[in-house]
């Protein structure tokens, strides 16, 4: 997943100051594009999917919130599994 991390670092390595937030702008991003890649997700759901995977690993102090992104993303989740089942890659 190199690209991933080639994409994160294209977005900020032309900027005058050459400095960046590493947490927030590659390493806090990256297993949310790397998982959603593996699921086939299209990419104009990721902000969706980031916002629900960052709610759901909250559950240890947000739990009803946590709750219920992880409630959505099984309801985003049901007709991908269901096409994989019909038509496997």
């Amino acid at each position: 997943m190199r690209d991933v991390v080639d994409e994160h670092i294209d977005a900020f390595v032309d900027r005058p100051t050459k400095k960046a937030d590493l947490v927030r702008e590659v390493t806090f991003g990256f297993p949310v594009v790397v998982i959603a890649r593996l699921l086939g997700l299209p990419r104009a759901d990721l902000p969706m999917f980031h916002r629900r995977a960052v709610e759901v690993i909250s559950a240890g102090f947000e739990l009803e919130r946590a709750t219920s992104a992880s409630n959505a993303l099984f309801e985003d989740f049901c007709p991908i599994i269901q096409d994989r089942r019909v038509r496997p890659s």
